[in-house]
């Protein structure tokens, strides 16, 4: 007895984030995380931090950051895209909120 099951086919994917961290990246952490994300540059530099749902709407962004740390606690948990864009660097991760 055979069955038609649909199959889905995806063409030019491209990948959410790279497996390797840009050099002027040091860690992001943790990951998942209860609300609060470190983020350590290697450079002290500003940057712009976005973080995206996966339906793509912004749900933070700070276009001036400096500081160590993102608060995320007033999000919802799940899985979520943070983007950050500085001085000849774009670096994207998913990052999971518990």
């Amino acid at each position: 007895e055979s069955s038609n099951v649909p199959v889905l086919v995806l063409d030019n994917c491209s990948p959410l984030a790279i497996g390797t961290v840009d050099a002027n990246m040091s860690t992001l952490y943790p990951n998942p995380t209860s609300g609060i994300l470190n983020i350590n540059l290697n450079k002290t530099t500003t940057v712009s931090v976005a973080v995206y749902d996966l339906n793509g709407r912004m749900v933070f962004e700070n276009n001036n950051f400096r500081a160590t740390s993102i608060d995320l606690q007033h999000l919802e948990s799940g899985m979520y895209l943070i983007k950050i864009i500085g001085d000849g660097f774009n670096y994207a991760q998913k990052i999971i909120r518990k």
